[in-house]
């Protein structure tokens, strides 16, 4: 089970609450009269109508509410809460639109990290789940994964501490290990097809965005092996320098350390066997 899902009755609790924050008996009614007096109450509606799951009536009365004017206080509320309709129903990528539609009609409002959590919480919902007869997760298309991935990233590096952080925390460390998993898988497949340098490619990747998950031995030494069957001197002392650093007390660390001296003395051969390959003959002429 996903830990990041709100389950019904949770929704169910929130509706709840949202009702009797502003205060209701069987269905609450608003006093007085005005704009803003008929735009409560067709929220408070809506609230009632989300409640028992009439989606299509509690969206109706959001919907309306939303195109109030904007100094109305139920109007950003009903915005938010449309797009909540939304969500609820499964809709994620109209979920989606409508969140950041109210991000950017209501930038300024108390409820933007809400609209932004649940922008991640949508995009998260609609990674497909763990079937039997589907392929591992790390072979299928990553495109809610990515979405997710970074939605995340950027909620977190706005509101780290806020009180929603734990649970996008929890949706970006879940995206993390797919994605993680799809670069490995991906140099695997270049290894097997001996495409050093599609190796090379790929670990550097994961190493650049994933590094506490790549940084291995391992890979360290996987990277430094696909650098050397291509023939790249810089990425191969890259990559032996790397390992030294990560891993000093690593098992190769010897191999590492030889690998390292011989490459002065390879370089040098390397020079002989161009000189050794000139036609003096011609030159002289």
């Amino acid at each position: 089970m996903r830990t990041a899902d709100m389950s019904g009755l949770a929704r169910c609790v929130l509706v709840a609450l949202m009702v009797a924050t502003i205060g209701c008996a069987r269905k609450p009614q608003m006093r007085g009269e005005g704009v803003e007096v008929q735009a409560a109450q067709t929220y408070l509606d809506g609230l009632v109508a989300l409640q028992s799951g009439d989606y299509s009536e509690a969206l109706r009365h959001f919907q309306t509410v939303a195109t109030s004017p904007r100094y109305l206080r139920f109007t950003s509320l009903a915005a938010l809460r449309a797009a909540d309709t939304l969500f609820y129903q499964g809709f994620y990528p109209q979920a989606i639109d409508a969140y950041r539609g109210f991000l950017k009609q209501f930038a300024g409002n108390p409820n933007v990290p809400y609209a932004e959590a649940r922008i991640v919480l949508a995009h998260y919902r609609r990674i497909p789940g763990d079937w039997f007869f589907m392929p591992p997760a790390y072979e299928r298309e990553l495109t809610s994964v990515r979405s997710a991935y970074e939605a995340a990233e950027r909620f977190l590096a706005r509101y780290p501490r806020h009180r929603f952080a734990p649970q996008v925390r929890e949706v970006r460390d879940f995206c993390a290990d797919r994605l993680f998993g799809h670069e490995m898988y991906a140099a695997r497949f270049y290894e097997k097809r001996k495409k050093p340098r599609g190796v090379a490619l790929r670990l550097e990747a994961a190493m650049q965005r994933f590094p506490k998950r790549a940084k291995t031995e391992e890979n360290l030494f996987r990277l430094a092996r696909a650098y050397s069957r291509s023939e790249d001197r810089e990425g191969l002392e890259s990559a032996l320098d790397r390992y030294l650093a990560v891993v000093p007390d690593g098992r190769r660390r010897q191999r590492i350390e030889n690998w390292l001296a011989e490459l002065p003395a390879v370089e040098k051969q390397e020079q002989e066997s161009v000189i050794e390959g000139l036609d003096w003959q011609g030159i002289a002429e």
